[in-house]
């Protein structure tokens, strides 16, 4: 079993999907950021950075208990454990990387830095989000080139089904639901919460 600690922002549903794709059983730990709980004890003990998401495969090498954060660790751990989501072939193996580093070092860093510059002050980074807009779209135009010349190659890639019952402790690797559930503020699920303390993921 793994514990996966995090809250509905992109990187913890990353790491829900993971946790997903790679068959893994797991329960999921709520860190509210609105609370500042990724700040404090006992998260820090988990990640000292005090980023979201972080896991514990309670039944690790030799039956011990390993930690692991960052989404991108989380992933090469996830597919190293099971020896799914991840080609045997070295050419392949790097090519996968490849593209799961432009996602994490290239893509993610824009889309994050551009969702905090609108929302915060909206009224003074047009000059900012035009550059960094034009960034995102070239990172996107690029996998999605990509992703048509494996299509084509490879086939469709067929889309799960969703296999949800009423007894389902969460939804199926079929639904497009959300994996984490986002704590809703006290002024109404139509409204975004105050931003969560600095250094949040």
């Amino acid at each position: 079993m793994i514990d996966v600690y995090g809250i509905g922002t992109a990187n913890g549903q990353k790491a829900a999907t993971m946790l997903e794709e790679t068959a893994c059983e797991y329960e999921i730990k709520i860190v509210d950021m609105f609370k500042g709980e990724h700040l404090a004890e006992p998260f820090l003990s988990l990640n000292p950075i005090g980023k979201i998401p972080a896991i514990v495969d309670r039944n690790g090498e030799g039956g011990k208990s390993v930690t692991v954060f960052e989404t991108l660790a989380i992933a090469l751990y996830l597919c190293d454990k099971t020896g799914h989501m991840i080609p045997k072939d070295a050419r392949a193996r790097a090519e996968a990387w490849e593209w799961a580093c432009v996602a994490a070092t290239d893509l993610s860093p824009v889309l994050s830095i551009q969702f905090q510059l609108t929302r915060n002050i909206p009224d003074h980074c047009e000059p900012a989000n035009e550059y960094l807009f034009t960034q995102a779209t070239r990172f996107l135009k690029a996998v999605e080139a990509v992703s048509a010349t494996r299509r084509t190659s490879r086939g469709n890639i067929p889309t799960p089904t969703c296999r949800c019952t009423p007894q389902s402790p969460r939804p199926c690797r079929g639904c497009r639901t959300v994996l984490i559930p986002i704590p809703i503020s006290k002024a109404g699920a139509t409204e975004l919460p105050p931003g969560p303390p600095s250094n949040a993921a």
